[in-house]
């Protein structure tokens, strides 16, 4: 995949420095390069408006991984033209935040000159030894730069994952390369062969979760957990002011649930049976009922289990004939996609409530407030997916042609933004469109009309809606000779 790609490029160059470090150290096959992760801190505790869901017109109603997000504002209903663009090149194209102060958040390799007040700063960030290797840069809603932040390890990452009102919370994750006689590898070897290696050794890297003020500042970071490196291995938000991210091996069912308020770690779930089914880019990920209990998935089912972990009921079905992660609608109905049929089941029995069986391969991305479920399938006739809507009760709302050439066949979207009227957002491979619930095109717009060659540019990334109705997603250039001219971009209706 070409996001792929891109990524072992970015890799290879952030720790191109330390490769030529490490060079004597090649001629034994038992050498191998571990980075040192950050220590814990505990500076201060969020305040109860620091940790809350943003209230700048952001009430986030609900985030599953990086699919679909769900936002309690309105979508912009003209057609939006461009704001602004920065030359840039993230870390992690998929993970751009915007706060409360509608400002946009993301991970750096590089810094072209115009991210600097003068000639002077720039030189001085260019004579930097040793040089950063990933700069966290906050960007002001008009594009200009409210402050940065250099780090320098080369085999971290740093993705940020959750918003508040009044802070940040990213990942901090730092690889390591297996070291023992048995398995060990040379750091060349890790570092020609990073996705290849991670899938062959299943090292356990060390992740933290740190907390930044709107400032910069650092409020607490935790202490280190060993996960393994396994795709949609990322926290997310649930009930009562907590986070939850996977820990230990793949597929172990423990994850670790931390408070937001200090970062201390509240209690360590462990789901019988666990069975994660679905393969990169996302695995499934437990769903939180609050004061019910959890959905959970087993190899040969989906369990629903009260807060106690006792089985309540489990749903029959082989694991990998799921095809998403599932959507809860009408807060009582679960809807997903097997390999050739639609399914809602009870919440409250898990008996099946209906099916449709005329959809291949079907993705559930959301739920409306109304009860709609959008979703994804493979048409054969139209040698590409379509988006369809459908309701509470199973009618079909919508079925419409969705292609994307992203890839060869053509894929689903990679997220899709629900607004508070139900109208959703899409990305193309050389466009974005905006629907109303029930699918009827209000807008779309193709990257021409921003000024950008569609030959040139790509959009196989997140979109990110802000609350004042600009849209920030990255430009992706498809000339490999110019990796670095990727874009960040700000879209803004006129009204």
């Amino acid at each position: 995949m070409r996001l792929i790609k891109y990524l072992n490029i970015i890799f290879l160059l952030a720790i191109l420095p330390f490769m030529l470090i490490c060079c004597e150290k090649e001629q034994k096959k038992t050498s191998a390069y571990t980075l040192e992760h950050p220590d814990p801190v505990f500076n201060r505790s969020l305040s109860e408006m620091e940790m809350s869901l943003p209230s700048n017109n952001q009430d986030l109603i609900n985030f599953t991984g990086e699919r679909t997000v769900q936002f309690n504002f309105s979508a912009p209903r003209e057609k939006p033209e461009l704001q602004w663009s920065r030359r840039i090149k993230v870390s992690f194209f998929d993970q751009i935040i915007v706060d409360s102060k509608d400002c946009s958040w993301l991970f750096c390799i590089s810094l072209p000159k115009d991210f600097f007040e003068s000639d002077e700063d720039f030189a001085k960030y260019r004579a930097l030894r040793p040089a950063p290797a990933k700069t966290l840069v906050r960007l002001n809603p008009d594009g200009s730069i409210s402050w940065k932040q250099y780090f320098y390890g080369p085999f971290q990452d740093y993705i940020p994952v959750i918003v508040c009102e009044g802070a940040i919370i990213y990942v901090v994750k730092t690889f390591n390369a297996p070291d023992t006689t048995e398995d060990a590898i040379t750091f060349s070897e890790y570092a020609r062969g990073f996705w290849n290696e991670i899938r062959r050794y299943k090292p356990l890297h060390d992740f933290s979760l740190e907390c930044i003020d709107l400032e910069g500042n650092t409020v607490w970071r935790t202490p280190s957990a060993k996960v393994e490196n396994y795709s949609g291995s990322t926290p997310w938000r649930i009930s009562d002011n907590r986070i939850m991210m996977a820990s230990g091996e793949f597929n172990s069912g423990e994850f670790n649930i931390y408070s937001i308020s200090d970062g201390k770690l509240l209690e360590t779930i462990k789901f019988p049976k666990w069975d994660s089914g679905l393969e990169y880019p996302q695995q499934l990920e437990p769903i939180e009922l609050p004061g019910r209990g959890w959905i959970s998935f087993q190899n040969d089912g989906i369990v629903l289990f009260d807060s106690y972990l006792k089985t309540r009921w489990k749903y029959n079905i082989a694991i990998d004939e799921l095809q998403s992660q599932p959507v809860i609608s009408q807060k009582n109905i679960l809807i997903f996609g097997s390999v050739n049929k639609l399914t809602a089941i009870s919440l409250e029995t898990g008996n099946v409530l209906w099916q449709r069986s005329e959809y291949i391969n079907p993705e559930t991305w959301g739920s409306t407030d109304d009860g709609n479920t959008i979703f994804t399938a493979y048409s054969s006739n139209l040698n590409g997916y379509m988006i369809g809507v459908i309701d509470s009760k199973g009618n079909e709302v919508l079925s419409s042609p969705y292609k994307n050439e992203i890839r060869n066949p053509p894929q689903p979207p990679i997220r899709l933004i629900i607004y508070n009227d139900g109208s959703f957002l899409l990305p193309k491979e050389h466009g974005i469109l905006l629907a109303d619930k029930n699918g009827s095109l209000i807008w779309s717009l193709d990257l021409k009309d921003l000024g950008f060659d569609n030959k040139t540019f790509s959009i196989i990334t997140n979109l990110f809606p802000a609350p004042d109705g600009r849209i920030v997603f990255c430009l992706l250039s498809n000339d490999e000779k110019k990796w670095m001219e990727d874009y960040i971009v700000s879209i803004k209706s006129k009204y």
